[in-house]
């Protein structure tokens, strides 16, 4: 006799995340920015939300950065980092830290023209 337990009551497989009874797989993008204002670093999903759960900045130089969804919606402002020290959120898996509107970009804003390194765990959400 072969018993099928439900989703929930399964263990979690490495490297995914469990919303609402569904699967999603945990995605990463790591890189660096260097504009001022307005960078995307993870680009848009049609159909689809940017839920972040896992993130960390590191500036060359102090500066204040903002997450934005797309162009208009700051999601986060006023995050004042130290140079060359990390910053970082960590809510995976059991939340998410950030999530942009469906089909938009999930940007990082920077107050000044420097190089600043990301590194960023998400997943897309209809």
């Amino acid at each position: 006799m072969v018993v099928v337990m439900p989703l929930a009551t399964r263990p979690i497989p490495p490297g995914y995340v469990l919303r609402s009874g569904v699967l999603y797989p945990i995605k990463r993008v790591q890189g660096t920015c260097n504009g001022l204002g307005d960078n995307i670093v993870v680009p848009l999903v049609a159909g689809k939300k940017i839920q972040v759960g896992n993130y960390e900045i590191t500036p060359t130089a102090a500066v204040t950065v903002a997450w934005k969804s797309g162009a208009a919606t700051t999601l986060r402002a006023g995050i004042a980092l130290l140079a060359g020290t990390t910053y970082s959120e960590n809510r995976f898996p059991d939340s998410f830290f950030l999530e942009t509107a469906v089909a938009e970009d999930l940007v990082l804003n920077l107050g000044l023209a420097l190089v600043t390194a990301y590194w960023i765990s998400y997943i897309e959400v209809a």
